[in-house]
């Protein structure tokens, strides 16, 4: 009776650590979602998921989440599904305009987004609107 007793807390332990890590982890991703979008529901919409489903998924824990949509999450994120860490590291100090810039930028669909490169790409080679203060090779090695 106490070598089951023991076994029970100690499961109960454990499960106990695990739910506490995994409504980390999911309160983790809620809180990159709205650093990156307005709502959550206006990015299960970018990303194609049923909004009631990632509610569900946030309160209930990723961790239960079908692996391919929550590659899919983090890849529209930019950040590791194991990690929930950015996939870049930007050492850089990012300034406001650029912040709001990169919101824009999320917001795109991958078509979207190819454009919007194209056209800084092309406008960044126009001396006019060139800075001097970035070089090409610092663009090209990001």
């Amino acid at each position: 009776l106490v070598l089951s007793s023991f076994a029970y807390l100690f499961s109960y332990k454990n499960f106990t650590l695990a739910a506490l890590k995994m409504d980390e982890r999911s309160e983790k991703l809620k809180l990159i979602i709205l650093q990156q979008y307005p709502s959550v529901r206006m990015f299960a919409q970018k990303v194609g998921i049923p909004h009631g489903t990632l509610v569900s998924a946030l309160n209930n824990g990723i961790d239960g989440m079908a692996w391919g949509r929550l590659n899919q999450i983090c890849k529209c994120l930019q950040i590791d599904p194991v990690s929930l860490e950015p996939l870049y590291q930007n050492t850089d100090e990012i300034s406001e305009n650029e912040k709001r810039l990169l919101a824009y930028y999320h917001l795109l669909n991958d078509t979207g987004r190819a454009k919007a490169e194209e056209y800084l790409r092309d406008i960044s080679m126009i001396a006019m609107y060139g800075c001097t203060e970035y070089s090409q090779e610092k663009v090209t090695n990001r």
